[in-house]
Parts: C-alpha cells; structure tokens; sequence
C-alpha cells in the first residue's frame, strides 16, 4: 500500500477538482491511500468529495489568510508574508508528519497559481520524502509572457530552490510543455496526458473501484 499525500491551493470548484476525482476513482491499486490537503476558505472542496467514489481517501484543510493587512507599507506587508509563510509551514509539517506519505503531488492549476503551492514541495524535503517522490503537476501554462513584478520573480526564485532537489515536474499537453520551458525557468518537464482509457472509467453507482 502506498500513502499518498496530494495539496492544492484553490478557492473554487474547477478543472483540478475534475483531475483529482477523475484520477483517483480510476485508480488501478485499491490499497493505496490517499489524503487530499487544502485551505479551509476552498469552497471546492465539497464539490469535489460528490465526485470521488473511492473510499481510501482522508481530507484535510490547512487555514490560513493571506494578505492579512490592507497597508500599502512594504514593510508591514513583508512582515505580515513572513507570519503567513511560517504559519503554513508549521501546519503542513505537522500533516506530513502525521500521515508519512510516500510520494506528495502538488496539482497546480495554472502558472503561477497559490504561491502555497511552491512552499509545499520544499517543506515536503524538509520533512524527509525523497525528492524523486514528490511531484508538481501544472494544468496550463502561461497564455502570455509572464509579468515582471515581485510576485513572480518571488515563485523564480522558489522555483530554482526546488529545481537543484531533483523534484518531478508534470504537465498534461506537449503545447503546455513548451510554453512552460519557454516562458518560465522550468525544465524538463514529463508529459502525462489528462485523462485515462475508457476501460478504466467506473460508473458512480458501482460498488467497488476498478481492479
């Protein structure tokens, strides 16, 4: 049996919550365990515990606030990204360090997403999961060149601290692939298509999972 620890960082139902359902009801092992971790203001999550069927699946939400002021004082807000970066590392440590999956997916919408997103995989080394276990899964990438302002030079940076621990980089179209490669400082990216063989699908109403 495989624990596997899957986060996202969402506000909304939409095409993740589709994936996730979708790749977990046609999941092949029926042993393997699952814990969906999220942030406890995604009003998604209860759309997406309808869809999924599969029974080995734990729930979790991580609460957290970001822009916990409204002052345009660099300063403060600085100080105030600092309590809410160590805030969420504390919390997501104390999941990995309760459930001890062996591999974590981070599903990332589109680029650049939650920038929760980027702090995951690296608490995840920090908690000891082997980097080749560890995944970041990315929907789409960028429609345009991305802006130049502190937000994305910010995930850059996380970016190259997660690109020098070996962590495995996913999109779901060789198009996306290549944006990505072109318009942002990720390489290498592995190609996985977004659905799975007909003969895998289940209805809902079925009993049990695919075997």
């Amino acid at each position: 049996m495989n624990k596997i620890l899957i986060y996202y960082e969402q506000y909304g139902y939409g095409g993740v919550d589709t994936h996730l359902s979708t790749l977990i009801n046609g999941w092949k092992n029926t042993e393997d365990k699952f814990f969906i971790i999220t942030n406890s203001n995604n009003t998604g999550l209860d759309f997406l515990k309808k869809r999924i069927y599969n029974d080995n699946v734990i729930y979790k939400t991580i609460s957290f606030k970001k822009n916990l002021n409204n002052t345009n004082n660099f300063i403060t807000k600085l100080l105030s990204h600092i309590r809410f970066k160590h805030t969420f590392s504390y919390n997501f440590r104390k999941i990995i360090d309760l459930y001890k999956p062996d591999y974590v997916i981070i599903d990332n919408g589109g680029y650049p997403g939650g920038i929760t997103n980027w702090y995951a995989p690296l608490e995840a080394i920090k908690a000891n999961i082997i980097s080749n276990n560890i995944y970041i899964l990315i929907h789409h990438s960028p429609v345009k060149i991305v802006k130049f302002n502190l937000f994305n030079l910010y995930v850059n940076y996380l970016i190259k601290l997660i690109l020098k621990k070996s962590i495995r980089f996913v999109t779901v179209s060789l198009a996306s692939k290549n944006k990505l490669e072109k318009l942002t400082p990720i390489k290498n990216i592995c190609v996985i298509y977004n659905g799975i063989e007909k003969q895998y699908c289940k209805n809902k109403n079925t009993k049990s999972p695919i075997k």
